[in-house]
């Protein structure tokens, strides 16, 4: 209940929790001849590499990435430097100008080196209106930083099926 609490006062109820999490599409990287990436220990920039791999190694219309356009996940950046987005009161930005400087350089270099489409096709794609209409909801993504429970609607290309 507290969730949907701004000062005591009730002011909705919520429905859920979900995360921000990188979903990534088994099929595009094998059909592009990429390795998928170890969980456990791949950077940022790894990730930027891949993204350029899988877009350089692919048909055309299909890519390795589309970068995030909220602050959901500079959220999530900022807290993976171990600082916060906003201060703890939300009145004013926490997170120093190093590591947003940091951000904004790996996404010039995402753009620089050819992982995600042009910017205006990745504010298309980030604005299709739902998960299934996105390059990765069509199969034609590498890698998207999502909201987890966008999961279901990405099933439809093969990447929750279970392996036997």
């Amino acid at each position: 209940m507290e969730l949907g609490q701004i000062d005591g006062t009730q002011y909705t109820v919520t429905a859920g929790v979900n995360a921000m999490s990188m979903v990534v599409d088994p099929v595009v990287f094998e059909a592009a001849g990429v390795e998928l990436p170890d969980d456990e220990t791949w950077t940022w920039a790894d990730y930027t590499d891949l993204a350029a791999e899988i877009s350089a190694k692919s048909p055309d219309g299909t890519y390795g990435t589309t970068p995030t356009t909220n602050d959901s996940f500079l959220a999530v950046w900022a807290r993976q430097h171990g600082e916060e987005l906003y201060t703890s009161d939300g009145t004013s930005v926490a997170m120093s100008e190093g590591t947003l400087a940091d951000w904004f350089d790996m996404f010039v270099s995402l753009m620089e080196n050819g992982g995600p489409p042009v910017a205006s096709a990745a504010v298309e794609d980030n604005n299709s209106g739902s998960p299934e209409q996105t390059l990765m909801g069509l199969g034609r993504q590498g890698m998207k930083i999502s909201w987890s429970n966008q999961m279901n609607a990405y099933a439809g290309n093969g990447l929750m099926q279970p392996s036997s």
